[in-house]
């Protein structure tokens, strides 16, 4: 049956990976430095025995989350394959028949864990993969028309994680975007994913992109006065005045304002101009309102 072949070649790949094993990221260490009082191999040997305890379930979740390395190498077998929902569930029976031990080595040469993934672990595993979701034909054509072919699977892992509806208007919109920018800015293409994970699925793209830009212009605006503000009183006077504490970063804002205008100017052929901040908060009296 080609289902159950297809599933079957996932299910190997995904074993392959486990067997060879894999080094702890920075955000598992930083949650065994932080939640076990003596983090040698021999307590969390110990710790991993007591089924019971309540740190076990976020470390092996942490543990065995797929990351970017892990979906690169999965991507080329999971982009030709049709996978549908219901095929996670016969993927997981493979896996789970076969569970292998996993070496999980720690930095700098700090020893080695075998561990066996828990079944429950290897569900939520798989679900995350997002096996069945599958680009929209045309992106995904201008894609490979477009897309330096190493940048491909990297632009596709993204699309497939991501949480936004893929509307007409949003096809539309990608397609252009790779045949103008073909994903020269990786910048570009997070920012306009997280875009459209927060805005409404028929809203007009250009006009997203304008009440974005703005709102990182207000952003920008914000940290500029605060930071003024800062130069004559200290934090507390200024929290007693009733002057909220603006956390926004004027670089990291007024570098997405760059990239709006750099996607705007491609894909629109415009863009809206403001002053530069710099300019706004010299020349008036902006005040920090929420």
């Amino acid at each position: 049956m080609e289902s159950e072949r297809s599933c079957r070649i996932l299910a190997d790949k995904i074993i392959t990976i486990l067997e060879r094993g894999f080094v702890l990221s920075d955000d598992a260490v930083h949650y065994i430095e932080s939640t076990f009082p003596n983090p040698s191999l021999e307590s969390l040997r110990a710790a991993i025995k007591d089924e019971d305890g309540s740190e076990i379930g976020p470390f092996y979740e942490l543990l065995f989350f797929p990351d970017a390395f892990m979906q690169m190498e999965l991507e080329d077998i999971l982009k030709t394959e049709n996978y549908t929902k219901e095929d996670e569930k016969t993927v997981l029976d493979m896996l789970v028949s076969r569970l292998p031990e996993t070496p999980v080595h720690f930095p700098a040469a700090r020893g080695t864990l075998y561990l066996r993934i828990p079944e429950w672990t290897a569900e939520q595993f798989i679900s995350r993969l997002k096996v069945y979701k599958q680009l929209e034909d045309r992106i995904s054509r201008s894609v490979d028309t477009n897309v330096p072919g190493e940048k491909r699977n990297g632009v596709r892992i993204k699309f497939r994680n991501s949480r936004f509806v893929q509307t007409e208007k949003r096809i539309s919109f990608f397609c252009a975007y790779f045949e103008k920018l073909k994903d020269s800015c990786k910048e570009c293409l997070d920012l306009m994913i997280s875009l459209f994970e927060e805005s409404d699925d028929n809203r007009d793209i250009y006009q997203t992109l304008v009440e974005k830009k703005r709102f990182y212009f207000q952003s920008a605006l914000k940290a500029l006065r605060y930071a003024q503000m800062l130069q004559y009183e200290n934090m507390e006077t200024l929290f007693a005045q009733g002057v909220r504490v603006t956390y926004a970063d004027k670089q990291d804002a007024e570098r997405k304002m760059e990239i709006i205008d750099k996607v705007s100017r491609s894909v629109f052929g415009k863009t809206e101009c403001f002053q530069k901040p710099d300019e706004v908060v010299e020349a008036s009296e902006y005040r920090i309102v929420d």
